[in-house]
């Protein structure tokens, strides 16, 4: 697992920062031929986020995944362990669909795999922090009375 430095936290528990991606990820089944296509939405040091139509059956605790994101244009394996799993019905052109999103966190991959993760999302999360402008400072030009009313700057 990544760790920030002084073990900060990026929001609430999440130890590291994710960014959105496109990529594609092949969830590896124990039988040959099949096999589960995914997308990735979400990347992160220590884990990423997929999507897939919903096949039905239960997903195992932990996932064989081969992937890719195109920034990287590698072929990365890693095992990911399913932090959570949510099944939810897509609106598809009048049609229902049902959708699975499951969110894994890696437990085994190859050290240089995990590099180029956490070098391309801290690259992308410092780009994204650059890109934002700061926000003007707020300047007071009134101030609050005692009769509750807006006025002009007090004096003193």
């Amino acid at each position: 697992m990544i760790h920030l430095p002084g073990n900060a936290r990026v929001s609430g528990n999440r130890l590291a920062p994710r960014v959105h991606v496109a990529g594609l990820c092949n969830e590896l089944a124990e039988d040959e031929g099949d096999d589960c296509y995914a997308s990735v939405l979400d990347l992160s040091p220590s884990g990423l986020r997929i999507e897939r139509p919903h096949r039905g059956g239960l997903l195992a605790e932990r996932v064989p995944l081969e992937f890719e994101v195109a920034e990287i244009d590698e072929v990365m394996w890693a095992v990911g362990e399913v932090c959570f799993d949510h099944v939810r019905k897509v609106e598809d052109g009048g049609r229902g669909r049902l959708v699975r999103t499951t969110g894994l966190r890696f437990v085994a991959a190859a050290s240089r795999h995990l590099r180029l993760l956490r070098d391309y999302v801290l690259a992308r999360t410092a780009a994204r922090a650059r890109e934002r402008k700061p926000r003007p400072a707020v300047h007071a030009e009134a101030c609050w009375t005692p009769s509750l009313q807006w006025a002009r700057p007090c004096e003193d």
